[in-house]
């Protein structure tokens, strides 16, 4: 059913409130801060620190007089529990509705209170933490703590990019948005874009808060190019209490004038999706690009043709602040100058960057190679550690998942044990998002799973210059045994 008429208009809500500035903050080296009779977020803390940001910049913890040859050196180190604190005012036009804490980056794990009351623990290396905050935020002034913990959680050894003091440090802190996020009751929880290209046409999964029973509502879906007020395709659909239970599912056309993203032409659509219910409206804006990823028999295939990549290794390198960058404009400095030296690839090793990252390669079109926080030597040792990396592995597809850079995901660097955990998250990633290509490890063993291989060694002989000994007695037929797409590593 196609709609034309102007959509009525709603009472906006207030604005979110940003939580930038200044905190309280007391560092917490014992651990004894959530213990009984010693408990920091029943305590106003006496410190200061400023967020977004890590202790080592609000030169908190250890001032460091080493000077290391292996990495840079660390103005102030410190590992361990660190407390953060302010005063929210929550307006009263936030009565009824649903609060949710957004943070960005923190490192590591992020516990929450409210006036001394327990909200939730979260763990994340890879993707924002996000805390529903109702019903202890109500309207007035209350009491926000928070405790990171940059302790490693799990046997981790020492290289990961996403934990090793060696590139962005093993911060502490909170980075990028902070911010008290308002919601209708009724609202969008996430929207998933898959496109066909073949077919000229998308399919939009949208995931819906809960409806009372009885309760309808309408969801317009409206596409358009990016940064233009052009809408190209719409749809609305009715939905009750009982079909807002599970994803609304969606297919829509793009129609005879689409235009394919990639490197060459990075072309980009916007959909708005707008859930109306009753006198209250949400909406959720998504970029995408219209691009399909395959495994071809030597390459990897982008919309029907192969493609060769060029690429460049990110080992989340940051050394001013000791953490990866949260700022679009950063991303595309950084991408701009991989482009200008003839290269259209990243592989971040070992880590997952932040949004901006894959936002600035959206729009300077370029294809990247996100991995989980794992480079280990003993796979399948530890099944806490292997529950944290398949919860990391999701999170990383459902907060990234629609942005068209993002072609190849990787469990990490040159792990070693049992593959068959490593396959284990390849079978279920596939199964969970099919819109780009996975592979268990780079280097080290292939598995039957990997729909592409990172490597410079094959059971037949080195595919790579390694280690700075180039050679011209490469045997070529001896090079690969791979039976996927082979991108060279550590060339």
């Amino acid at each position: 059913m196609l709609l034309t008429t102007q959509l009525p208009a709603q009472q906006p809500l207030q604005p979110n409130i940003d939580l930038s500035g200044m905190w309280r903050f007391q560092l917490d080296p014992m651990g004894f801060g959530k213990t009984p009779g010693s408990e920091l977020y029943l305590d106003k803390l006496s410190e200061t620190i400023m967020l977004p940001g890590s202790t080592d910049q609000g030169g908190k913890g250890i001032k460091n007089s080493a000077r290391y040859v292996d990495r840079l050196s660390r103005k102030f180190e410190y590992q361990g529990a660190a407390w953060y604190q302010r005063e929210v005012v929550i307006p009263t036009a936030w009565a009824g509705k649903e609060i949710y804490l957004d943070l960005e980056r923190c490192h590591w794990e992020t516990t929450v209170y409210v006036d001394g009351k327990l909200v939730g623990m979260d763990e994340r290396l890879s993707t924002p933490n996000r805390f529903l905050m109702t019903p202890l935020l109500t309207p007035g002034t209350h009491t926000l703590t928070l405790c990171v913990d940059n302790r490693l959680k799990y046997p981790m050894d020492q290289w990961a990019h996403g934990t090793t003091e060696h590139t962005q440090t093993n911060w502490n802190g909170i980075v990028g948005r902070m911010a008290l996020q308002v919601k209708e009751k009724a609202h969008i929880q996430q929207v998933k874009v898959s496109t066909d290209v073949p077919a000229k046409q998308i399919e939009v999964a949208v995931k819906l808060s809960s409806l009372k029973a009885g309760q309808k509502g309408r969801l317009d879906l409206n596409i358009r190019e990016k940064n233009s007020s052009k809408v190209i395709a719409t749809r609305s659909v009715e939905i009750d209490s009982l079909s807002a239970a599970s994803p609304i599912r969606q297919t829509l056309s793009m129609g005879n004038g689409m235009k394919c993203w990639d490197e060459f032409s990075p072309n980009l659509y916007e959909l708005d999706a707008v859930w109306n219910v009753g006198e209250t409206q949400d909406t959720q804006t998504v970029v995408y690009g219209m691009r399909s990823v395959e495994q071809g028999k030597h390459h990897i295939r982008l919309n029907g043709r192969d493609i060769h990549l060029r690429g460049v290794l990110d080992c989340a390198v940051f050394p001013l602040t000791g953490y990866p960058s949260v700022d679009v404009a950063d991303w595309k400095r950084i991408f701009s100058t991989v482009k200008e030296y003839g290269m259209n690839h990243v592989r971040f090793h070992s880590w997952c960057p932040p949004k901006a990252a894959f936002t600035a390669a959206d729009e300077l079109g370029l294809y990247l190679q996100a991995e989980l926080p794992m480079w280990i030597k003993d796979v399948g040792q530890y099944p806490a550690r292997r529950d944290f990396f398949e919860k990391e592995m999701y999170a990383i597809l459902d907060e990234y998942g629609n942005h068209p850079s993002f072609i190849l995901m990787c469990n990490g660097n040159e792990n070693e044990g049992d593959f068959a955990v490593l396959e284990d998250l390849v079978k279920k990633a596939q199964a969970y998002d099919s819109r780009r290509l996975y592979s268990a490890s780079t280097a080290r063993t292939h598995t039957a799973s990997d729909q592409y291989y990172v490597s410079h060694v094959t059971s037949k002989g080195w595919i790579t210059t390694y280690e700075g000994k180039p050679s011209t007695d490469w045997d070529l037929c001896k090079q690969s045994d791979i039976d996927v797409p082979v991108i060279a590593h550590e060339t």
